[in-house]
């Protein structure tokens, strides 16, 4: 095979495989969901997750109460995607801060983007799915992003 034959196989086989990949993707985030709202901070503050645009996008939500009458939002919204024919589950973590709960306007206090791009071994059909270079499964990519996401206020 040449260079082009090689690539266009290539994409045929992340084609084919980004539907169960996304699907495994997100079985762990419910999963992994239900097991924070197991945690004393999930208990206190649980999550809640949402699908949403016919079973394509997943939101998870989580509201916690600081200091001085304050809420803290956490949105999480994830996606499957193509982008100029590179496979891709895309998250946005955004964490809001209100005075009191639909009283004043939110403030957006921090905004993070995960990427996690879809890769493949055509001698072995193999994917798996890459973060900042580092290969991982979709179970380790949805417990790295929620871990982090549902985790950084654990302390306030």
């Amino acid at each position: 095979m040449d260079a082009f034959e090689l690539a266009e196989a290539k994409r045929c086989l992340l084609q084919r495989r980004i539907i169960p990949v996304w699907v495994e993707f997100r079985t762990s985030v419910r999963s992994l969901i239900e097991s924070y709202n197991r945690t004393e901070a999930g208990r206190v503050w649980n999550a809640r997750l949402e699908l949403a645009h016919d079973d394509r996008v997943l939101v998870v939500t989580r509201i916690t109460e600081l200091a001085h009458g304050q809420y803290s939002l956490i949105t999480i919204s994830i996606r499957a995607a193509v982008h100029e024919e590179r496979f891709v589950i895309e998250a946005a973590k955004e964490k809001w801060v209100s005075r009191r709960i639909g009283t004043a306007v939110p403030e957006r206090m921090d905004w993070t983007e995960y990427l996690f791009q879809l890769e493949g071994d055509l001698a072995t059909e193999e994917v798996w799915l890459t973060y900042k270079e580092q290969r991982r499964s979709a179970f380790q990519c949805a417990e790295f992003l929620l871990f982090d996401a549902l985790t950084e206020n654990r302390f306030e």
